[in-house]
């Protein structure tokens, strides 16, 4: 077992054992693992006019990945602050190779069933298999499930905002995985320049909602777009650079907020939008709202960049 594998594996122990320090969605080298993605992905990646067969972005759950795939991508490098998002995605993605449908949503709502772990593991590479061995010798599949992986902010694995929870698309993406080749870098968004350079060439990329954890100004998160971003995309490419929760809200109907002025409230929720708009020319793509994030807007937005 090489060194970096055996110390993922004592920090995974340690958050098992205790993870009030790796959660609350304070993402660094080591965290818990986000059980599903939070945005409405499905509808959003039907709204980018690109192709998918190189993609960039990071890994998270997976589930973005899996939209991704589903939408044709073929080869697709992620990159992750989070050296254990690696072991979570890998883990999703060989059940998806080795399970049924039916099998998949048991794998993950009766939290990691054994006999279904045992059809997983062997689809699984051979540091991740080595890395969740030891994981579910350690602790009760429970444990595994409330403590290593994030189901608080994530909440409950099935979700119509992703296709891979639909029957028909799951199976698309199942078919789609044996043909696409995934990597994982363990790095921040802002040093991502030393990672990737141009010659990767990409034709699509996916930030999710990472800005709201970068504690950077606009200006400061639109210079890392145009200098990092901009130039690792393919001409006619396209890079989505932040989802926004709970944003466009254009009419507010719910007497719930009668008493505040509707536009005080189109003003703070649109403020992302229109502060990024005065340094990029951005592209707006309005989604039903998962249901994650802000409760006042009637829709979620998409910012991305074309090239």
């Amino acid at each position: 077992m090489n060194i970096k594998l055996k110390k993922d594996i004592k920090m995974a122990f340690n958050i098992i054992n205790d993870n009030t320090f790796f959660s609350h969605c304070i993402y660094k080298k080591y965290s818990v693992i986000p059980i599903r993605g939070t945005e409405n992905s499905r509808e959003l990646f039907s709204q980018f006019n690109c192709s998918f067969e190189k993609t960039l972005m990071v890994a998270g759950s997976g589930d973005q990945v899996l939209e991704a795939i589903f939408y044709g991508a073929k080869m697709i490098d992620t990159f992750d602050i989070n050296c254990l998002a690696k072991y979570g995605c890998n883990l999703k993605f060989a059940a998806i190779k080795a399970l049924e449908y039916e099998e998949y949503i048991s794998f993950y709502c009766d939290k990691f069933p054994d006999y279904l772990y045992y059809k997983v593991r062997d689809f699984l590479d051979t540091d991740s298999c080595y890395f969740w061995d030891h994981i579910f010798d350690y602790a009760y599949n429970f444990d595994i499930y409330e403590n290593l992986f994030d189901v608080d902010n994530h909440r409950k694995i099935i979700t119509s905002f992703f296709s891979v929870n639909l029957r028909d698309d799951y199976y698309k993406i199942k078919d789609n995985l044996i043909n696409s080749t995934i990597s994982f870098t363990n790095c921040n968004l802002r040093n991502i320049a030393d990672y990737f350079s141009s010659k990767d060439n990409y034709n699509f990329i996916y930030l999710s909602n990472i800005y709201y954890y970068l504690n950077q100004s606009y200006e400061e998160y639109s210079k890392l777009m145009l200098n990092s971003i901009m130039p690792l995309l393919k001409n006619g490419g396209e890079a989505l650079i932040h989802y926004l929760y709970g944003a466009g809200i254009d009419e507010l109907k719910s007497s719930l907020y009668s008493i505040f002025d509707d536009l005080f409230f189109q003003e703070f929720l649109d403020l992302p939008i229109r502060e990024l708009e005065t340094f990029m020319p951005l592209e707006k793509h309005l989604v039903e709202c998962s249901g994650y994030g802000s409760p006042y807007g009637n829709r979620d937005v998409g910012l991305s960049l074309r090239k």
